[in-house]
């Protein structure tokens, strides 16, 4: 997630657009029972080496000299990468009963952000903006591969995330020149996760949901963007950016094709990722 600012310009609305990719991380494991034992990882899930073509839009309007509202979203395709799913029998990953090492076919995610920033000039060249804001992203990964079948029915098994919950941070905008300008920017966001998944080759559990998965958590983002004024309308970027976020320990909850359910501790979730994105900025109107 990019922002942008008025600066010490009379930009009023600007719009922005950027295409590049994001190479990501993602995992979760589940213990055998509440308390987190028997075994403290009985099934643990990764999504390794995703590379994920990634687009965005989004507006930004300055009311004056001081305040700013912006939104937007993006959306990314799983281009390629790896999964494994591997269950075990005893505590810290030992004994394992089954093991799938496939490599990732598809996925995909969106996300939509808005919030509000206050402007303060310490100086003719630097620009600091707090903001305070809301963020939802939804991401569906796969464990899909057309070789492993059971009972004529191939695998194909989704589990889908959602992140959202609000945000504080601040961008800190350099800008030497007219032509040139160099923007921080960091954000806290505070988390409600939540997921569920469809085990489709799993005959004891229910479809097309088998599991939920809720948790309180937190994702840190951090980006450095260089902008290049091309004129008196557009500027070009360079967004590169690394976000990692976590959850504690909450619930999943299994239904059962008998429709029976039981709950089990969800250790953690973890994400992480690198991006790096081209962009360009539109400068629609001006004070």
């Amino acid at each position: 997630m990019l922002s942008m600012t008025h600066g010490q310009t009379d930009d009023k609305l600007v719009v922005k657009g950027t295409a590049g990719f994001r190479f990501e991380n993602m995992n979760w494991s589940i213990a055998g029972n509440l308390q987190g034992s028997n075994p403290n990882i009985k099934s643990e899930l990764k999504w390794t080496d995703l590379v994920i073509a990634d687009f965005s839009v989004s507006g930004h309007y300055q009311f004056g000299n001081r305040f700013s509202v912006e939104a937007g979203g993006s959306f990314g395709k799983t281009i390629r990468g790896n999964v494994s799913d591997i269950d075990y029998l005893e505590d810290n990953r030992t004994n394992p009963s089954y093991q799938l090492h496939i490599k990732n076919k598809k996925g995909s995610d969106y996300s939509v952000f808005t919030h509000a920033g206050y402007h303060f000039y310490p100086s003719e060249s630097l620009e600091l903006v707090p903001n305070l804001g809301y963020k939802f992203s939804s991401h569906t990964y796969w464990l899909s591969d057309d070789r492993i079948e059971q009972g004529g029915i191939t695998l194909n098994s989704s589990y889908k995330s959602n992140w959202k919950g609000p945000y504080a941070g601040f961008n800190l905008f350099y800008k030497p020149n007219e032509k040139f300008t160099v923007q921080t920017n960091l954000q806290y966001h505070q988390i409600n996760y939540s997921a569920d998944a469809n085990w489709n080759l799993m005959t004891q559990f229910a479809h097309p949901k088998s599991f939920e998965h809720s948790a309180k958590g937190f994702q840190i983002l951090g980006s450095l963007t260089p902008m290049l004024r091309i004129n008196h309308k557009i500027k070009l970027l360079l967004d590169l950016g690394y976000l990692y976020a976590n959850t504690g320990d909450g619930n999943d909850l299994s239904f059962m094709a008998d429709g029976s359910h039981g709950y089990t501790r969800l250790n953690e979730v973890s994400r992480s990722y690198w991006q790096a994105r081209l962009g360009i900025v539109f400068r629609l109107l001006s004070d």
